[in-house]
């Protein structure tokens, strides 16, 4: 058995017919035409039959006999009737047809389904930020297509807008996605997307430290840099210490292990894509600290001081144990009584003003009296 496949879009429906090698098929048909042409519509109009997309007539009943496919056509044209019946087929004739009707050298109206969907998209240049851009739909369809326009944020897809362009004015990030177009009419519909990238330079880059906190002698600290951009960014560290400025390191993360005095200072970080480039910076103040020995019940008096301008300052205390911090008291001095021997008590000091603020930290070694002599035994 020869499968002949042809398929047909005739008001709406796709039928699928079969037929034998050598033997004849029938193919039940009528159509419908817009109530403007009907006045075109005459007994003599010619009812074709094409193949696959093809230019050419593979029947036309004005001349049944001459085309490739033979066979007849039954009823009259004014009957809307296109039932056919061709003869002899054959593998060659396996494919997809549609029906054209012709009539007085005006009436020429095809009957297939949407085809070639497809999405232009019109914009001057890159799709950058703040430019406009138009989405262009086009489908070859008789009759005439519907479009309509999803995005794909939406969940459930809701019509964005109707008709065969889309136009975004003054574009930026959340305008990005895939935009999908649909083209529609009586016989079928088919669907098209593109992939907008609306690109941007950097944005909202920042540095933060990380533990946040007090940064102390000896211990790691990561700068982590991060910035909003379209593509996404490669990121430079600079120190202000370098003249002319050199770059420290690449990459969003800087980090500094076994911090001292010499790595205070203020890093800079650049984010840059091909669309621009943006700093920021961060003030590193790695705080020292020096020793002092008290004795247990003593009294304690620590005193801040700095120089700033203006000179009235806030002064906070606290100590540090591990990586807590205990807030103490504010002003200017700290007194209170040593009460417990301990090793590597740290007290900090951190002065304030509108400008900005400092801190400096104190350790204290806190020693106990033995009162009894201390005896050895004879056993």
């Amino acid at each position: 058995m020869m499968e002949v496949l042809v398929k047909f879009l005739l008001t709406g429906s796709l039928i699928q017919v079969e037929a034998l090698k050598g033997s004849c098929v029938f193919i039940p048909c009528t159509f419908d035409i817009n109530q403007q042409l009907k006045n075109y519509l005459t007994d003599s109009a010619k009812r074709m039959w094409f193949k696959d997309g093809r230019s050419t007539a593979v029947f036309d009943s004005s001349r049944p006999n001459n085309g490739l496919l033979k066979g007849e056509i039954f009823g009259t044209a004014t009957e809307k009737n296109c039932t056919t019946r061709f003869d002899n087929v054959d593998q060659s004739h396996d494919g997809s047809y549609y029906f054209r009707l012709e009539a007085n050298g005006v009436l020429k109206y095809n009957y297939k389904e949407p085809t070639h969907s497809q999405i232009q998209i019109t914009v001057l240049g890159e799709f950058l930020e703040g430019r406009s851009v138009t989405l262009s739909c086009s489908s070859d369809a008789n009759p005439a297509v519907n479009y309509t326009w999803y995005r794909d944020t939406e969940r459930p897809l809701n019509p964005v807008q109707t008709g065969s362009n889309l136009t975004i004015n003054n574009t930026g990030p959340t305008h990005s996605g895939r935009y999908y177009c649909t083209a529609e009419n009586k016989h079928g519909t088919q669907n098209s997307s593109v992939l907008l990238d609306v690109q941007y330079a950097p944005k909202n880059t920042s540095v933060r430290i990380n533990p946040a906190g007090l940064v102390l002698e000896g211990r790691s600290v990561t700068l982590i840099c991060s910035s909003d951009a379209n593509p996404a960014v490669n990121y430079t560290w600079y120190r202000d210490t370098e003249r002319p400025l050199n770059p420290v390191q690449t990459g969003p993360n800087l980090t500094i292990n076994n911090t001292g005095p010499t790595h205070s200072g203020r890093y800079y970080c650049t984010a840059e894509n091909k669309h621009g480039t943006q700093n920021t910076s961060v003030l590193l103040d790695v705080q020292s600290f020096t020793s002092s020995s008290v004795m247990e019940g003593d009294p304690v008096t620590l005193s801040c001081s700095t120089d700033a301008n203006p000179a009235e300052l806030n002064y906070t205390w606290y100590t540090e144990t591990g990586s807590q911090f205990e807030l103490l008291q504010t002003g200017h001095n700290h007194t209170y009584i040593v009460t417990n021997p301990t090793y590597g008590a740290r007290y900090g000091c951190k002065a304030q003003n509108q400008h900005g603020q400092c801190n400096a930290t104190i350790q204290l070694d806190v020693q106990c009296e033995y009162k009894d002599k201390p005896q050895i035994n004879l056993i």
